[in-house]
């Protein structure tokens, strides 16, 4: 099984709340690969795949994330569910 992993800083002013959360599983849900999100900070683990989950990691702008993708399609999901986050969500 393919295995990706990579770090990335919630950028946008307002943090991962509710919208990009939304956005973040919708896009994860499109993928095969299971998708596991990592607050650094608090060390809390979220499935990518639940908006609960997500809420649940309280990313704050500055905050840093590792994804952690497993399945088929673990390379495409981390490139897409990164390049949101690098993007702020397209909200700045």
């Amino acid at each position: 099984m393919i295995q990706k992993r990579g770090t990335f800083e919630i950028i946008n002013e307002r943090g991962f709340h509710a919208r990009p959360a939304s956005l973040f599983v919708q896009s994860a849900t499109a993928f095969v690969s299971s998708v596991n999100v990592k607050n650094l900070s608090s060390g809390i683990i979220a499935d990518g795949k639940s908006l609960m989950s997500l809420l649940m990691l309280a990313a704050a702008k500055g905050t840093l994330l590792e994804i952690t993708t497993a399945g088929p399609d673990a390379e495409d999901a981390l490139k897409n569910l990164g390049d949101m986050i690098a993007g702020g969500f397209d909200e700045d």
